[in-house]
């Protein structure tokens, strides 16, 4: 997510909507958050630094090896008819 626009604070917002980002140690997963089970981590389009949250540059530091060989065999199974994007 972008940090902001115009006059939208969206870090704020998500930060009031789940105040348990301020005490997670791994933004790489959230755990559960009662509100949002499924939530396992916030991807901010900034140069900012939030706690609870991971920069989107910061992404290309968590890739190895074994993830490529993951990707390839993922790519193995998709359809160009399924549902890639929310």
């Amino acid at each position: 997510m972008k940090d902001q626009f115009k006059e939208s604070n969206y870090v704020k917002i998500v930060q009031d909507i789940i105040p348990e980002l301020h005490s997670n140690k791994n933004p790489l997963d959230l755990g559960k958050i009662k509100e949002f089970p499924n939530l396992k981590n916030i991807v901010l389009i900034s140069d900012k630094k939030v706690h609870g949250m991971i920069n989107f540059k910061d992404l290309y530091s968590l890739y190895n090896s074994s993830d490529e060989l993951e990707m390839i065999e993922r790519e193995k199974h998709i359809n160009f008819e399924d549902a890639t994007n929310i």
